[in-house]
């Protein structure tokens, strides 16, 4: 089955090609079924009552796990099961954009003042983007032209996973007009429809895939793929998700489980449906509303927090310091691989921390001396 990560050039052929666009349309239709599940099953829920003022504690905490889930797949080319470890971790990256939707719809009405919401994103997003974006160039000796930083900056290909940084500013872009339409998303054929439109999407990348991930233009920039992530926020953030539990969601787990089962019997291998992040999300959140108030639970939800500058950081310290210093072939893969990704996150974590300190007093700063002037 020809994924995301690429075979190309490897006897690909038109038999193959046309074998997986039946699969990949059986995953579709499979997928539709249960999100169509998932939100008639969420429109059932209670609405919320009024705007996110404060941060939401289920949000954070699997923000912390899904960047602990990131770093576990930068670090799976560590061990004999690369491929298939990160198809098991393929809802990191989407719920960052089910975060992202969750967390700007919760906060906003109907209409808000772009200009403001421009003006906070640049300095809260923007800003610490760039900023990275010039110092990996100058830790890796990089040619520093203008040219090149913007490149850099608007392809994300200064490092390898710095890709999903433009991809989620397009969408923090158009919140201003996507918000206005917020409640047609309630509408379970207008969601159907987004969800169509990125799946059929994110199968045309499989087939335009180029050999190297940082030369195809249209996986680094097109947010088509994980438009219907974003639109999911939004849709479910309208719901108190404090009273989401297993129960609401038994039928479209089951619906999930047999469409995977079905899919894995047609491809002989483990493959994850377009729907995997969803159902992954939902169930999370669920799991949270179960055991919050555990302690370990705060050490995430501030994991979460910080996930912007661990997410900028945290290859560049695995690559450059953790792998080289820590990391011992000879040792089983299995505590190897445990040990890189928790050093790799204590370190990016204190760097963020660091950063974050140092940071937000000097743009407060800077933003003072420009008032007064």
């Amino acid at each position: 089955m020809y994924h995301s990560y690429g075979l190309k050039g490897q006897g690909y052929n038109s038999r193959i090609i046309m074998s997986d666009i039946r699969v990949e349309v059986l995953n579709i239709v499979i997928s539709l079924t249960s999100l169509c599940l998932i939100h008639w099953q969420t429109s059932k829920l209670e609405r919320r009552d009024g705007y996110a003022r404060e941060r939401i504690g289920a949000i954070d905490a699997l923000k912390g796990i899904c960047i602990i889930g990131v770093v576990f797949i930068h670090a799976a080319y560590l061990t004999p099961f690369n491929l298939t470890f990160c198809r098991s971790l393929d809802f990191a990256v989407p719920f960052f954009f089910i975060a992202s939707g969750f967390l700007l719809s919760a906060r906003f009405e109907g209409t808000l003042n772009a200009r403001e919401f421009y003006r906070k994103l640049f300095f809260r997003v923007v800003l610490i983007y760039l900023i990275f974006v010039v110092g990996t160039r100058i830790f890796k000796g990089g040619e520093m032209t203008a040219q090149a930083v913007i490149l850099d900056a608007l392809l994300g290909r200064t490092n390898y996973n710095y890709y999903f940084i433009p991809l989620i500013l397009q969408f923090y872009l158009l919140f201003p007009f996507l918000i206005r339409y917020r409640e047609r998303l309630n509408s379970p054929f207008v969601f159907c429809m987004v969800a169509l439109f990125s799946f059929i999407s994110f199968m045309g990348n499989h087939y335009v895939e180029q050999p190297y991930w940082d030369s195809n233009p249209y996986y680094l920039i097109f947010i088509g793929k994980d438009f219907s992530y974003f639109c999911f926020g939004m849709f479910i953030s309208q719901y108190d998700v404090s009273r989401l539990h297993f129960r609401n969601y038994s039928l479209s787990l089951l619906i999930f489980l047999a469409g995977a089962a079905c899919l894995m019997l047609l491809t002989g291998e483990y493959l994850l449906t377009y729907a995997y992040p969803f159902a992954a999300f939902v169930f999370s959140v669920a799991a949270y509303n179960l055991i919050k108030g555990q302690g370990w639970l705060r050490i995430m939800e501030d994991l979460g927090r910080q996930t912007l500058v661990i997410y900028l950081v945290h290859s560049t310290l695995q690559g450059s310091l953790v792998v080289k210093y820590f990391y011992n072939e000879k040792h089983p893969w299995g505590i190897e691989l445990v040990l890189v990704v928790c050093i790799t996150l204590i370190l990016s974590y204190g760097f963020s921390k660091v950063f974050m300190a140092v940071y937000n007093p000097a743009v407060a700063y800077c933003l003072q001396t420009r008032k007064k002037q």
